[in-house]
């Protein structure tokens, strides 16, 4: 996982810092995604820790995966 500190674009600007993570999922393991952590302080993000997925709709026609750690 990093922790972006600078915005790709302005767009996302209000939204740093930001914790994108690389995702490894359960069924299959040979597949990974990458998405935004939530629900989760950066600080207390670390390697291997248990996510799940969430769903954020962003516009009526863009949905996108986030990963918030599971309790």
């Amino acid at each position: 996982w990093i922790i972006v500190h600078y915005s790709p674009h302005r767009a996302f600007s209000r939204d740093v810092p930001y914790a994108v993570a690389y995702v490894e999922l359960n069924t299959p393991k040979t597949i990974r995604m990458c998405g935004n952590i939530v629900n989760c302080k950066n600080e207390d993000i670390y390697a291997g820790m248990p996510v799940e997925v969430v769903f954020d709709d962003v516009t009526p026609d863009v949905t996108l995966p986030r990963w918030k750690p599971t309790k």
